[in-house]
């Protein structure tokens, strides 16, 4: 049933919802149901903001409903081949082809003009480059047109189109790991962000479809280009057909990709249908001023009256290039981590202004080369080297070992080379921290969900240790900017995310930011927060008042550590915590989360 508009997306919605609930009547496990409960939440969220989308928001909602779907079976310890997941993973089938149906309602059809077509008036055309740089450009590549580089540099994105164009660009930084392993699959030429273009444009960020078209994945490509990839059997991997959709363009055959190039091949995706008519191509130009209506509704089939509500690939391309997150200057792609890295510090930049000791750890400090006497830029630059597994000595002496060190990375990031460490290289070196600290893709409906958010938020980037012990620049974001050896900074990580997580939603700090767990606790009785562990000591007490998101500590002769609780179980519990390890130790050096057992536990309320 492909979900041709919102109610028949809404009712595929409610399906996927109850398949769910299907789900968390077959578990036990109270783990495994916690996290279920969450999925149907969000399901729900979905199921509402479905009744009024349309277009590329509602390819959006039902890419996240398979989000939820493929999550539940990640979290889910069932049978493969039981009732529940055959029908979740039919279900994920049925997204496939419902979001493949919308994209291609938004992308219409393959640009190439029928036998009969009748050409429209040309538009105006651009202000002409000259024949020594036409005729260069057009030498490059065969180029449908000479005017590329002139059209991109005058492109204007309409003003009631900036945020939905930033958004798609914010998504394909998102996915930018993804599109990269399709690139080095292919060898390596191919720039990560073409590859999320055409991933936009062609099944609207579909995991689940093909990205020569957008058709699922269940099944070889029925619209043009049809019965692709000819080799292997579906049910396809997005990877393989994803391979396959650009081996077969020849794009891995490309030696380089300048501006004019990637427009040129962008287009010849979709079909030089437009060029072949005088006209520029949605396709590249959609929401600017230099495309307003007509378009190929269906392969083949031309409409002069036609609007579009795709963003066009040159627009988006224009805000990346505008944005900082990609760059033509130097004649290379900018790498997936560099341009995340950009991203990032821009999403951050309200944290950094809540929290002066994020904004020390992630501010470009200038550049930092080889003899530089500033000691505290030059130790982080060392820290984030040795994080990236491109080990220094942590002297503060920027000597040629760190140069190599520096070098490296640069290499292993696909920037070039220099030992500098200029603000290109320090945005891919502070990435994690980065990630960490920006906004959350989707404001949580309550406090303690978002601390639970923020804290896997954290944990992802793999916090730790640098330097020695207490050390680094995750202690010192952790701990108001300091750090050493009697910096124990367990309270301090638990502190930091309850407060990013009340920053994102506009709220107070709910408790006094403390680094002793004794002080936790004695503001949690004064305020009638503190719940003993010999008060939830059954698994049905533990579920009624325990909620994730809350505090736990352990203070006692041999040990005084806290974290937070990310998931309550009736036997266990899943934590978040900082200055640990997989041994559940107080003397850590990292942050994760890991499954703990109730004996020796108190627990703190948020409110």
């Amino acid at each position: 049933m492909p979900a041709s508009d919102a109610a028949d997306a809404r009712a595929l919605a409610l399906q996927a919802q109850a398949a769910l609930f299907r789900l968390l009547q077959e578990t036990t496990n109270e783990t495994e149901k916690q996290a279920l409960r969450e999925r149907i939440a969000r399901t729900g969220e979905i199921i509402e903001e479905i009744s009024f989308a349309n277009g590329l928001v509602l390819a959006e909602k039902l890419n996240g409903l398979a989000d939820q779907l493929v999550a539940a079976t990640q979290v889910v310890k069932a049978d493969p081949f039981g009732p529940a997941i055959r029908e979740i993973q039919a279900l994920l089938q049925r997204l496939g082809h419902s979001v493949g149906a919308t994209a291609q309602q938004i992308k219409g059809g393959i640009a190439e003009p029928a036998a009969d077509a009748t050409p429209p008036a040309p538009a105006p055309a651009p202000a002409k480059k000259s024949k020594a740089q036409a005729g260069a450009a057009a030498s490059k590549s065969g180029l449908l047109r000479n005017d590329y580089a002139e059209l991109f540099a005058s492109c204007r994105i309409r003003p009631e189109r900036v945020d939905s164009t930033r958004r798609i660009a914010d998504r394909i930084v998102a996915n930018a790991k993804r599109y990269q392993e399709v690139s080095d699959a292919l060898g390596g030429t191919i720039p990560w962000f073409m590859i999320g273009i055409i991933h936009s444009l062609e099944s609207s960020f579909s995991f689940t479809t093909h990205l020569h078209n957008g058709d699922p994945l269940d099944q070889r490509t029925r619209r043009e280009p049809k019965s692709r990839p000819v080799q292997g059997s579906p049910p396809f991997t997005w990877l393989e057909s994803a391979i396959d959709a650009l081996a077969l363009k020849s794009l891995e055959q490309v030696p380089d990709w300048p501006l004019e190039v990637m427009l040129d091949r962008l287009e010849r995706y979709n079909g030089k249908g437009y060029a072949n008519l005088g006209l520029t191509s949605p396709y590249l130009w959609s929401f600017s001023q230099h495309w307003t209506k007509g378009k190929f509704v269906a392969d083949h089939v031309f409409d002069p009256e036609a609007p579009s509500d795709q963003c066009g690939a040159a627009v988006v391309l224009r805000h990346m290039v505008d944005a900082g997150l990609v760059s033509f200057d130097d004649g290379e792609a900018p790498s997936a981590e560099a341009s995340l890295g950009h991203q990032s510090a821009v999403l951050a930049a309200a944290a950094q202004t809540s929290f002066p000791s994020a904004k020390a750890e992630v501010d470009f400090p200038g550049d930092i080369a080889q003899g530089s006497t500033r000691k505290a830029a030059v130790r982080r630059v060392q820290e984030w080297c040795c994080f990236h597994d491109c080990a220094t000595p942590i002297d503060e002496d920027f000597g040629g070992g760190t140069g190599d060190a520096v070098r490296m990375f640069q290499q292993r990031a696909g920037i070039p080379a220099t030992g500098v460490v200029d603000q290109r290289s320090w945005a891919a070196l502070t990435t994690p921290m980065l990630a960490a600290l920006a906004p959350l893709p989707v404001t949580p409906g309550s406090l303690n969900e978002a601390v639970v958010a923020v804290g896997l938020q954290h944990v992802a980037q793999k916090p730790i240790e640098l330097g020695g012990d207490n050390m680094g620049a995750w202690v010192r974001l952790y701990m108001a900017g300091k750090d050493g050896i009697e910096q124990q900074w367990c309270a301090g990580f638990l502190c930091f995310v309850i407060a990013q997580a009340a920053a994102a939603l506009g709220l107070q700090m709910p408790i006094k930011r403390r680094v002793a767990v004794q002080d936790l606790i004695d503001d949690a009785k004064a305020a009638g927060r503190f719940i003993a562990g010999s008060t939830v000591s059954t698994p049905q007490a533990r579920l009624a008042r325990l909620k994730p998101g809350c505090i736990f500590v352990i203070k006692n002769a041999a040990q005084s550590h806290a974290g937070l609780v990310a998931q309550v179980g009736g036997d266990n519990f899943v934590s978040i915590e900082g200055n640990t390890n997989e041994q559940g130790g107080d003397r850590g050096f990292k942050a994760l989360s890991q499954s703990r057992g109730y004996a020796g536990k108190d627990f703190v309320l948020l409110a």
